[in-house]
């Protein structure tokens, strides 16, 4: 099945949609489908910063939003800058993300 969104990245996806950081729970269920079906995580012009780095220094995003987009993130330097700026606990809960 071809991804529905074509390389668009998360966030410019979710802007389309006029979706905010305030919009919680609805971000984060609308983020995990958007890339579940194709939206790049790993590429973001904004800020220099991929999507996936902002939801790791961001407490308005779930874990499981974060371990979802881990998963589908194509670019092993991104994954591994995004799991250094967790926390310990943390990062020792998501370390399976780093192989």
């Amino acid at each position: 099945m071809e991804p529905m969104f074509h390389g668009e990245t998360c966030l410019e996806a979710l802007f389309a949609y006029k979706f905010t950081t305030r919009d919680t729970d609805s971000f984060d269920t609308t983020i995990q489908f958007l890339v579940k079906n194709g939206a790049r995580c790993d590429v973001h012009p904004v800020k220099r910063l991929s999507i996936i780095e902002r939801v790791a220094n961001s407490k308005n995003y779930s874990i499981e939003t974060f371990k979802i987009m881990l998963q589908y993130c194509t670019d092993m330097e991104t994954k591994r800058r995004c799991l250094f700026l967790l926390n310990k606990y943390t990062k020792e809960e998501m370390m399976k993300f780093d192989e």
